[in-house]
């Protein structure tokens, strides 16, 4: 018996964030990937709910 907590497909899709996150890939490609949708400051996308909620990479950006 591998006894996982239960989990829901949002965890699943949390997951595949912070992986893509790790690997260096930015907020605004995740957000599209997730079907979020994203708002923009000037030239600058800036996701609302995908770096909040889903992506949990401790990676700084460069």
């Amino acid at each position: 018996m591998l006894r996982l907590k239960p989990f829901t497909p949002h965890d699943l899709r949390r997951t595949a964030a912070t992986l893509v996150g790790d690997l260096g890939f930015d907020d605004a490609w995740i957000a599209k990937c997730l079907d979020h949708a994203v708002s923009k400051r000037g030239d600058v996308i800036v996701p609302t709910v995908t770096s909040k909620i889903y992506n949990h990479s401790k990676q700084m950006k460069e």
